[in-house]
Formats: structure tokens, sequence, C-alpha cells
């Protein structure tokens, strides 16, 4: 009677041992390159130096992944997917919900270390250019969720999304940690509207931070410009 049980926490436990393992050979191929992706411990880089422009590019993350899963809907228009989101649980075997939520708060560290910091980060310190290392990043993140079938094509957004707020900030905490909130408002009781409203939300605050938002964003009106020159003495 507890095996199924035993085995779904034995699964788990493996995850996150997978996890941490994949981030801290991650660290080492990039320390050997000259690149480490990080001082000290990982938990210390996530948790540090929390400000404005982190929270804001955490809520950036969020609202990126959002927008991915209703764009996700919508391909399945277009094509079918090879499996639903609901198949995955039944191929994980998991259906205990404290285990799948482990597996999915994990997943933000097993996903975004591999497969956005550590191309970044080595590409980066090779002065490659910023659209050959979107386009990687992209790639790295579609191609592992080509189990979905047409739909994987969405993976793409959040995935730009994450590499920009790691760019504009120079930290993976926020990503991170962006990646786990969605993976919990999707297991938690967050109704539809306020998954729509978080992107606006995110956009809204985005522009009201000039540190991390793009350029036209808060480029200012040759109006404004105008009426902002001292008058002289």
């Amino acid at each position: 009677m507890l095996m199924p049980v035993l085995g779904q926490f034995a699964d788990t436990v493996a995850t996150v041992l997978l996890a941490a393992a994949g981030a801290w050979l991650c660290n080492q191929v990039a320390a050997d390159a000259g690149t480490p992706l990080w001082q000290g411990r990982l938990a210390r880089e996530v948790t540090r130096r929390w400000n404005r422009n982190t929270s804001v590019a955490c809520a950036v993350v969020l609202g990126g992944h959002i927008v991915a899963a209703r764009l996700e809907t919508g391909i399945l228009g277009f094509g079918p997917a090879l499996r639903s989101r609901a198949e995955q649980v039944d191929v994980t075997g998991l259906q205990d919900p404290v285990l799948l939520a482990v597996q999915a708060l994990a997943s933000g560290l097993r996903e975004e270390v591999p497969l956005l910091l550590l191309p970044a980060a080595v590409m980066a310190a090779a002065r490659r250019p910023a659209w050959q290392i979107l386009m990687v990043v992209c790639a790295s993140r579609v191609i592992p969720h080509a189990y979905l079938g047409l739909p994987c094509l969405a993976s793409a957004v959040f995935a730009a999304v994450g590499w920009w707020m790691y760019r504009a900030t120079g930290r993976i905490g926020p990503v991170i940690v962006g990646h786990m909130l969605f993976k919990l408002a999707l297991m938690g009781p967050v109704g539809f509207p306020v998954q729509l409203l978080a992107p606006v939300f995110a956009v809204v605050l985005l522009a009201l931070t000039p540190d991390i938002a793009p350029r036209w964003m808060t480029k200012k009106s040759p109006r404004n410009c105008s009426t902002e020159v001292e008058k002289p003495v």
C-alpha cells in the first residue's frame, strides 16, 4: 500500500538532488572556462541584494510565463499537442499535490541554470553578440519541450523574457523565483482574471523602472524634453 507513495517520494527527492547537482555542474563548467556563474553558494546568490530592479524583474518573468502559457493554449488551435499538461502528471506518476509542488518548484532551478544562465554567461564572456545568445537561449528552451508538439514554440517567449531580465539585472535570482511563482500560480487557487492581470501589472512596473526598462518605454517625447531644459540665468 505504501509503495506508490514511497516511489513518488523517492522520485521527488531524486529530482531535487538532480536540480542541485545540475546547478553545481554548470557552475563548475563555467568556472573551468574562467566565468563562474556565482560566488559562494547559489542560495545566497538568489536571495542577496533584492531591490526594486530585481523585484520588478521577477514580476516581468512571472508575466512572461503567463503570456507564454496563454500562447500555448492558442497555438493548440493550429496544431495538435503530442501531450497535454495534464498528461505530464501521469507520465511522472505524481498524483500527490505536495510532491508535485516540490518538483514544480525545483523546475525553476533545474531549467534556468543550465538552459539560461550557463549559455548566457559563457557566450557573453566569449563576446558573442546579444542576438546569438538570445537564439541559443530560446532554442535551448524549445527543444526540451518538443514533446508538447507545436505549442513548444511558446517556450521561446519566457526564455527571451528571462534572458532579457537576466541581462538587465545581472542576476539569475529574479528569473528563478519568477519561474517558481508561475508554477505555484498554476497549482494554487489563482483565478484566470488574476493571471491575465499579472502581465499588465508587470508592464506597468517595468515602465516605472527605467534602470531595466527598454529605451522605448522610458524615452521622453520631444515636447517633454523641451520643457525640461533649464532657463539661462
